[in-house]
């Protein structure tokens, strides 16, 4: 079977009895172990001899239910279909070090496993082959860390595949693997997905089990667990959300049912015949802090231009209040939790921050607000910031529920770029976001980047990144993300599914030498 089918295509597959599920994993196994080499580096911890333990009883099971007479065996919708998952994510039966030599040390028990990896094999029925790589503490675009090394993107091995879910994107592009979950709190889905042509999800807040829904295994005391983990870590990961990749949006959409259970059959969604020009849709070209590239720019007027063709009239996005107003609260949230995953501040930079001057630890020019971030994370959530996060929640629910269902704009400026040289083994803040980006021959700080994501993930937003094409310069990918109201997951994915098909790129086209 092709390697770069479905999953949904490879589960009908199995039912019918054209191919059984020990072929795929044999399949997928084969090709990373052939191309998965130093220079890719995506698929980093691997369960080969458990993955085809768990091949044959799904083998089994499909038998069993061939010649059950009565009531019928009901069987999951990805069974027996391989799947691979971020390495930051806990998955029984694999370890979760984050790429952070002192959390592999620290040895995280491999029973513990994220309720989303447990519906997509328990409820789901997928084969979960592997692991995939991932940034130190998931925290930047470019996938490297002290444990596992460095990703690179399939189709130029020398650029970034995104980050932090790279190596799920580069997984996916490659053809090691259907599907994967990856997490996001600062565009961690998104960004790899565009970067490496693939399809990430990031949903709506609450659709799908949170960060701290984990399953701690019987004798651990996991009822004493739960309760300290979600008192310590609440108020710290509560923006972050763990979503489906693929490299179709059908897939992506039948893993978000299996993740979301009975919440997401409660979602909005298209009617049967539904059209691009059923819906409401306004593009968000630009802003000062993060403009977008050239390849960016085609990318957004080749979207308009196709939904155009079709009817539709698109708007040109005003947003409701001022984007700084958000991004500096998204800012401030995420202080605590760099600070929690370890983002070492030198002492000069520390002293600073609690003095009020956090500011001086930046250079002068960048465009971000990061210091509201230094500041936070070491003195706290200033006063009045909830207040006006649930007034701009409020604000801009409003206004997409009224206005738009779909919004479309960058998730990042730029393609796929050169990855920075020497090995990641800190996390500094100003280090990393001061890292110097090039768009259009343009040095830019790497950090004013965030500005993309952090709208969906401050306000609960569901956001989807996806495939425009290719960059005519260096035959990258190129993409955008679509985003909407609450709740309006599956509009969101129908939009894009049919903007791929009218744009060609709903059929994937592998990297050169992956094919």
């Amino acid at each position: 079977m092709d390697p770069y089918a479905s999953a949904l295509s490879m589960a009908r597959a199995i039912q019918e009895g054209s191919v059984t599920s020990r072929q795929l994993v044999e399949m997928y196994i084969a090709r990373i172990e052939r191309m998965d080499g130093a220079a890719l580096n995506a698929v980093i911890d691997r369960d080969f001899k458990g993955a085809l333990l768990c091949a044959d009883r799904a083998d089994k099971q499909w038998r069993d239910a061939q010649t059950t007479t009565g009531e019928k065996i009901k069987l999951g919708v990805f069974h027996g279909v391989p799947m691979t998952i971020k390495e930051g994510i806990l998955a029984k039966g694999f370890r979760m070090t984050d790429g952070d030599p002192l959390l592999k040390l620290f040895r995280i028990p491999k029973w513990f496993s994220h309720e989303h990896a447990r519906l997509m094999i328990e409820e789901g029925g997928a084969i979960v082959i592997g692991k995939t790589n991932l940034p130190l503490n998931q925290c930047d675009w470019e996938t490297n860390n002290p444990v596992y090394g460095r990703t690179g993107n399939p189709y130029d091995i020398t650029r970034s595949p995104g980050g932090s879910s790279g190596g799920a994107a580069a997984a996916l592009a490659a053809g090691l693997t259907p599907m994967e979950l990856g997490s996001d709190i600062g565009g961690s889905i998104r960004v790899p997905a565009v970067l490496c042509g693939v399809v990430g999800h990031c949903p709506t807040r609450g659709v799908l089990p949170s960060w701290l829904d984990i399953h701690y295994g019987r004798g651990c005391g996991g009822g004493c667990l739960d309760r300290l983990a979600r008192k310590l870590l609440d108020p710290i990961v509560w923006m972050a959300r763990i979503g489906p990749m693929a490299r179709t949006v059908e897939d992506v959409v039948a893993m978000l049912e299996v993740l979301g259970g009975d919440v997401a059959e409660s979602l909005c969604r298209p009617k049967k015949d539904s059209r691009l020009l059923d819906y409401r849709i306004a593009v968000w070209r630009s802003h000062d802090i993060s403009p977008p590239g050239q390849e960016v720019r085609r990318a957004l007027d080749k979207v308009v231009l196709a939904l155009q063709a079709v009817g539709v009239t698109v708007d040109e996005l005003k947003p409701p209040m001022d984007p700084m107003e958000t991004y500096t609260l998204y800012l401030r949230y995420l202080g605590p939790f760099c600070s929690f995953l370890g983002m070492h501040m030198p002492k000069e930079q520390k002293q600073n921050a609690k003095r009020g001057r956090a500011k001086d630890s930046f250079p002068s020019d960048i465009r971000s607000p990061f210091w509201e971030m230094d500041y936070a994370g070491v003195n706290g959530i200033p006063e009045g910031t909830q207040e006006a996060y649930e007034n701009a929640a409020n604000t801009w629910d409003d206004y997409l529920k009224t206005h738009y269902d779909v919004v479309l704009c960058p998730i990042f400026p730029c393609e796929a770029w050169p990855n920075a040289s020497g090995p990641r083994d800190s996390l500094s803040d100003a280090k990393v976001l001061s890292r110097k980006l090039v768009v259009d021959g343009e040095d830019r700080y790497y950090g004013d980047a965030l500005f993309w994501p952090h709208l969906s993930v401050l306000l609960g937003l569901p956001a989807a990144g996806f495939p425009v094409g290719f960059t005519q310069t260096c035959g990258l990918p190129v993409g955008l993300q679509a985003m909407g109201p609450k709740g309006n997951d599956f509009i969101i994915l129908d939009v894009v599914q049919k903007l791929m098909e009218a744009l060609g790129t709903n059929k994937f086209q592998p990297p050169p030498g992956f094919a």
